[in-house]
């Protein structure tokens, strides 16, 4: 068939968008999931603090791999590795139907996401290969165009869904569709060569790494569950700084980490990164906590509560663009401060509302967040990816992944523990107050949310300040 770098430039596009719609099922399912939270956990009689492992399982198991499986990729070929990921994708979308607990439906999503893991890190490299690098910055948008359409309308279709059937119609009614995209990608994409030679891997990194982000998230689950004097909570957390020191003296030996530490030398990219961190936590906040606020506490119907929470993403796709051209004239600093200010006060305002509140001032409060997220995504990825040489880009992206990941993770288990304690916490103040039935429970749901969005306010202002110590230029450039 020949590589895709000898075909015409038609049929180029047509392989590009093919992997593009790749991009857009996977971005489909961490919206499409979130909106089914509050429905899952009634359909297995639990609590968030649970149901929360659908989703964080998924991302832990995909951190652990992303880096492994492009390494794979580059020695067995790309296009081998995509298909197998895809396909393993697609299966693991059915197998939800037959989950008998919750315990399985967990073990299937980190089963999913070795799948996701594999095509992920060979979609990219795949569109981005067949095309000559000065018009790599069009590709890589083209490749993140679904991007956003797919974080927006992730919850709205999976509200309708539930509508329709139950939570399990969240899985199964992408595998088919899913499936198909494999048959087409198996036939468009040409096969790339191989890379001779063996692959050097770091096989504990990305363990360690995995080990570090697990036990701070169970440590913080456990504790918003039972309270931090459990013997599990402290030994959890005990662990984070061990195999902190353990990720950072394996990283240092080894000629491929899953993380470079060397990058973290660079000022810019440093600071970059931990922006990304205030960044998504709070997002990981909303991910979480938006379905249980609006089903459970507005009381709306699950396709209405998705419509509403594709606000904070719905300005994305008009942002995103335009934001990226003004960045390139005036510079990342202020566009990113602005962004991540922004934010803060989308969340700050959601702060004051409650289950009562006007639809329309929730819309606000959602849609100022998601304009601030907007802004302060294109420059802050500039920033990362721009700080870095050339050769060493493969380990910014990795990096990049890696921090969103973990970052949206630890948002969402923050956000549960938050949010357990706390409508514990107003269920007794309310309960005092004479309330009860449905009044106490909803209540409860409502100022656990604000409370939640407060936290979430606060930090992404601490975010503001990290950001602004970036400085003014690139270093280096």
């Amino acid at each position: 068939m020949g590589t895709l770098a000898n075909r015409s430039t038609v049929f180029k596009y047509v392989v590009l968008i093919t992997l593009s719609m790749g991009n857009f099922f996977f971005t489909l399912d961490g919206g499409m999931v979130s909106i089914g939270f509050p429905v899952i956990a009634e359909a297995f009689g639990t609590g968030p603090s649970l149901v929360v492992w659908v989703q964080s399982a998924f991302w832990l198991t995909s951190v652990a791999l992303v880096m492994t499986t492009a390494w794979f990729a580059d020695v067995f070929g790309r296009k081998r590795m995509y298909i197998a990921g895809f396909t393993i994708y697609a299966f693991c979308l059915a197998l939800p139907f037959f989950s008998p607990d919750l315990s399985t439906l967990i073990a299937i999503r980190a089963v999913q996401a070795i799948g996701g893991a594999m095509s992920l890190a060979s979609g990219m490299a795949l569109a981005t290969a067949a095309f000559p690098s000065d018009q790599r910055g069009k590709v890589v948008g083209i490749m993140s165009a679904p991007v956003g359409l797919g974080l927006g309308l992730g919850p709205w279709f999976g509200g309708i869904l539930l509508d329709l059937f139950d939570w399990r119609a969240l899985f199964w009614s992408r595998s088919l569709p899913t499936a198909l995209l494999v048959v087409v990608t198996l036939f468009i994409v040409p096969s790339d060569r191989r890379s001779p030679g063996r692959v050097q891997l770091d096989y504990l990194g990305p363990f360690v790494l995995a080990g570090i982000a697990a036990s701070l998230l169970l440590a913080i689950n456990f504790a918003g569950r039972g309270g931090i004097d459990q013997p599990f909570v402290w030994v959890m957390a005990g662990l984070v700084p061990f195999l902190s020191v353990l990720l950072f003296m394996v990283e240092r030996r080894v000629p491929r980490p899953v993380l470079d530490m060397a990058l973290f030398k660079n000022r810019v990219f440093s600071v970059a990164t931990a922006s990304l961190i205030f960044h998504f936590i709070p997002q990981g906040f909303i991910i979480f906590m938006g379905a249980f606020f609006l089903l459970d506490g507005v009381g709306l119907s699950a396709a209405k509560a998705g419509l509403l929470l594709a606000a904070f993403q719905a300005f994305r796709v008009f942002i995103a663009p335009a934001i990226g051209m003004l960045s390139d004239k005036i510079g990342t600093r202020w566009p990113t401060i602005a962004g991540m200010a922004v934010m803060g006060m989308g969340f700050l305002f959601l702060s004051f509302l409650g289950v009562d509140s006007s639809l329309w001032l929730i819309g606000i409060g959602l849609g100022v967040a998601g304009i601030g997220s907007s802004i302060f995504e294109t420059p802050n990825t500039s920033d990362i990816m721009g700080s870095v040489p050339r050769e060493r880009l493969s380990a910014a992206t990795a990096s990049f992944t890696i921090g969103r990941q973990v970052s949206l993770s630890l948002g969402i288990t923050l956000g549960g523990a938050i949010y357990v304690l706390r409508e514990t916490a107003w269920q007794g103040r309310l309960a005092a107050d004479g309330l009860t039935g449905s009044a106490l429970a909803t209540g409860a749901v409502g100022g656990a949310f604000a409370d939640a969005m407060l936290v979430a306010a606060v930090i992404s202002l601490l975010g503001v300040v990290v950001t602004s110590m970036r400085g003014r230029k690139l270093a280096g450039v």
